[in-house]
C-alpha cells in the first residue's frame, strides 16, 4: 500500500480543531452513547466496584498454581507493568485496583479483596477473558496476551486472539488526586445555554489566568458536567491576544495561539512529573468545547471546563506541538496510509502526547528518522478506537537533523473524505509536550526529502506507450474568480503537457489561518493523453503553503486515473468515468483551445469555492 502524499487541495479545507466527532448515533442508542461518552477513570478502572455478576470468582479461576519466577523476571514482569502498571503498580495502586501487581510475592498471596483467590489468579482470568485492561485502554499483543495468561494459570488458560486498541506505548497516567497543596483556576462555561437543535456547536470562551507572577501549569483536570452534550474540550493559550472577549461562536482556532491541553472521550487528568508549561500574570486562555445536542435535550445550560492546578515557575517548561500531516485526501472504497514529516532544528525532548484520529482511523504509527540514516520508533497504534484517546507516554531526546515521521492507515467505506476539523473529515495528529517549548502550533513538512526538487514519475494509470519528457512548471495562488471555461468541441486526440496550473480562492483567510500570498506557490508536472473517448491523466503537484502565522509547509500530492469520457450535462461540462484509479464518474468543466485544453477539476471543495484550473498544452 504506498503512502498517499498530502492533497494541495486538502491543505485548504484542513483543520485546527484538536478533536472533531463521530457520528452519532440516534434513538435510545444515542442516549446510551452520549451518557457513557466520557467514562471516568474510577468508573473503567475499577476492580473493587465491578457489579457482582461480572467479576470471575475465584471458582471460575485455574486451580491454584505456582507460576515460575524466572519467567516473571525475565519476561512477564516487563509486560505487566507496560499493560497494568498504570493502575496496579507500586505499593499504592490507582483509580481503585484490588492491589499492585509489580511484586511476584505480593501476587501469590491470598487477596485481601477477594477471599479465596489471589491477585496472580485474577490476573489470568480477567486477562484472559479481556476485562482486563478496561476496553478503552490498549490491550496487550496477543503474544504478549498469551504471555501473561499462560505464565498467571502455569498454562492452564489460553485466550483467543481478538482485536482491540493495541499500543507499543504505555498510558501516559496522572495520579488519581491533585497534590493538595497546589492552588488552581477554573476556565469554565459558566452555564451556557445550549440548544435543543445544536448538532455542531464550537464554543469559546476567553479568560484571562488570575495568578500575580510567574507560575507552571502543572495539571489539568477536565470539569465535565453534562457528559450528553459535550464531545471535545480544547484549552489554547492567546499568545497574539486576538481572541474576542467573553463567550463566542468558534469553529476555528483563534490565529496565534498556542495548544496547551485537548480532552476527547477516553481522557483523562494529565499531570507533569515535574515542571509545567509556564503561566505569566495577564495571559489568556481560550476553552473550546465542542456541543452536540444529538437528542434533542431542552433547556440545557452547561458548566463543563478544565481546572488548572499550578505551583512556582521551577523545572522542565513544556510546551505543545501537533505533529503529523496537516491536510489530505481519503479517496472513496479505499484503504489509505496518509503521511508527513517533522524536521528539528534543535534537540527536542518529548515526554507524552495524544494521537489523534477520527472515526475511519484504523492505525497510527510515528518513528524519529535519524540523520545518519537508523530510526527509533515513538509509538504504534492498531485497532484505533475514537472512543479511547489517551495520552501516552514518549520519553525521547531528538537530535538536531532528526525527523519525525508520522504515517495514519485509514478504512474508508464511503466517498472522498478530506481533512478537516468537521464531523465527516479525519485528522492524523500527535498533539506532544516537548521541551524546549515549540515555537510554532504545528509541525509538518510532508516531505521525506524536504527542499527536494519535484521528481515526478508517470503513476500506475499513465500508459506506458505514451512516455514523453515533462518539465515542472511554477505558478501563484490566486484570490478571486477566475472566468469561467467555454467548452466547445471535445479535445482532439493526442498527448498533452501541463503548461500552467491556477489555484483560485475567494478569500485569503482559510480554516487554517490567514494565508500569505506571496510566500505561497504552487510547483506541478503533468500529462493528458486523449484517444477516441478514453483518455488518461497524470500529474504530481507541490503546494508551498506559507500561513502568515506559519507554518511554511511543502507537501506533495500525485493522481494518476484514467477511464471514458463523454460530454456533460451542460455547455462546457464533460463526464470522466474512471477505469483505473479511485472508481465513480466526475463532471468536469473544460475548454478547448487552439493549443491545448484547460480542466476545472474542483469547484467548492470543503465549501470554500476553490477552483483548481489545469492548463495543457498539445504535444506537437
Amino acid at each position: 500500500m504506498n503512502p498517499t502524499r498530502l492533497s494541495a487541495l486538502a491543505l485548504f479545507v484542513g483543520a485546527v480543531a484538536l478533536a472533531a466527532c463521530d457520528s452519532t448515533p440516534s434513538g435510545d442508542s444515542a442516549a446510551d452513547a452520549a451518557a457513557d461518552s466520557a467514562p471516568s477513570a474510577d468508573a473503567a478502572l475499577s476492580d473493587a466496584t465491578s457489579p457482582p455478576d461480572s467479576a470471575p470468582t475465584a471458582d471460575a479461576a485455574p486451580a491454584p498454581c505456582v507460576p515460575d519466577r524466572a519467567v516473571w523476571e525475565a519476561s512477564v514482569k516487563a509486560q505487566v507493568e507496560q499493560y497494568c502498571g498504570a493502575c496496579h503498580g507500586g505499593l499504592m495502586p490507582q483509580y481503585g485496583a484490588p492491589g499492585g501487581f509489580d511484586d511476584y510475592d505480593a501476587l501469590l498471596a491470598p487477596s485481601e479483596a477477594h477471599p479465596g483467590a489471589r491477585l496472580v489468579d485474577r490476573v489470568a482470568v480477567r486477562t484472559a477473558d479481556g476485562t482486563m485492561p478496561p476496553t478503552t485502554w490498549p490491550r496487550p499483543t496477543d503474544e504478549v496476551l498469551a504471555s501473561i495468561v499462560s505464565w498467571a494459570s502455569c498454562g492452564a488458560l489460553t485466550p483467543d486472539p481478538r482485536e482491540g486498541l493495541v499500543s507499543s506505548a504505555p498510558v501516559f497516567v496522572a495520579p488519581p488526586e491533585a497534590p493538595a497543596d497546589l492552588p488552581f483556576f477554573d476556565l469554565a462555561a459558566n452555564d451556557y445555554a445550549l440548544a435543543a437543535d445544536a448538532l455542531d456547536d464550537y464554543r469559546c470562551f476567553t479568560v484571562t489566568a488570575p495568578v500575580d507572577g510567574p507560575r507552571f501549569i502543572k495539571r489539568f483536570e477536565v470539569k465535565l458536567e453534562d457528559p450528553r452534550i459535550v464531545h471535545h474540550v480544547v484549552l489554547l493559550r492567546d499568545v497574539e491576544r486576538l481572541a474576542p472577549e467573553g463567550s463566542y461562536s468558534c469553529f476555528d482556532m483563534p490565529e496565534g495561539s498556542d495548544y496547551l491541553y485537548a480532552w476527547a472521550p477516553g481522557q483523562d487528568a494529565l499531570e507533569f512529573p515535574e515542571g509545567g508549561l509556564r503561566v505569566e500574570p495577564g495571559d489568556r486562555y481560550v476553552l473550546q468545547i465542542h456541543y452536540n445536542n444529538a437528542l434533542g435535550l431542552p433547556n440545557v445550560a452547561d458548566n463543563s471546563g478544565v481546572r488548572l492546578f499550578h505551583g512556582p515557575a521551577e523545572g522542565t517548561e513544556y510546551g505543545m506541538v501537533a505533529i503529523g500531516p496537516i491536510a489530505f485526501s481519503l479517496p472513496g472504497r479505499a484503504q489509505t496510509d496518509v503521511e508527513g514529516y517533522c524536521a528539528l532544528s534543535e534537540a527536542t525532548t518529548l515526554l507524552a502526547g495524544m494521537p489523534h484520529m477520527h472515526t475511519l482511523g484504523s492505525t497510527f504509527r510515528q518513528t524519529i528518522l535519524h540523520a545518519d540514516g537508523s530510526t527509533t520508533p515513538i509509538i504504534e497504534l492498531s485497532g484505533w478506537d475514537f472512543d479511547a484517546q489517551l495520552f501516552y507516554s514518549m520519553p525521547v531526546t531528538l537530535a538536531p537533523g532528526d525527523r519525525i515521521e508520522t504515517v495514519c492507515g485509514f478504512e474508508n467505506e464511503g466517498n472522498l473524505v478530506q481533512s478537516g476539523a468537521r464531523t465527516q473529515d479525519e485528522m492524523c495528529f500527535n498533539f506532544a509536550y516537548v521541551t524546549p517549548p515549540p515555537t510554532t502550533r504545528y509541525c509538518d513538512g510532508a516531505s521525506d526529502t524536504p527542499n527536494a526538487p519535484l521528481d515526478y514519475a508517470p503513476g500506475e494509470c499513465w500508459p506506458a506507450d505514451a512516455q514523453q519528457s515533462v518539465t515542472p512548471i511554477q505558478a501563484p495562488v490566486l484570490i478571486g474568480e477566475p472566468t469561467p471555461l467555454q467548452g466547445g468541441a471535445l479535445p482532439p486526440d493526442g498527448l498533452y503537457t501541463l503548461s500552467n496550473m491556477e489555484f483560485w480562492l475567494p478569500s485569503p483567510t482559510l480554516p487554517l489561518g490567514e494565508l500569505n500570498v506571496e510566500r505561497t506557490r504552487v510547483t506541478a508536472a503533468g500529462q493528458l493523453q486523449i484517444g477516441g473517448v478514453g483518455f488518461a491523466l497524470d500529474t504530481l503537484t507541490r503546494l508551498h503553503l506559507a500561513l502568515a502565522a506559519g507554518p511554511e509547509i511543502d507537501s506533495d500530492r500525485a493522481n494518476t486515473i484514467a477511464g471514458t469520457f463523454a460530454a456533460g450535462p451542460a455547455p462546457g461540462t464533460v463526464d470522466l468515468t474512471r477505469t483505473c484509479g479511485p472508481e465513480g464518474t466526475s463532471t468536469w468543466m473544460y475548454e478547448t483551445r487552439e493549443d491545448g485544453v484547460a480542466l476545472d477539476l474542483n469547484t467548492g471543495e470543503g465549501g470554500l469555492n476553490l477552483r483548481v484550473r489545469l492548463i495543457f498544452a498539445r504535444t506537437p
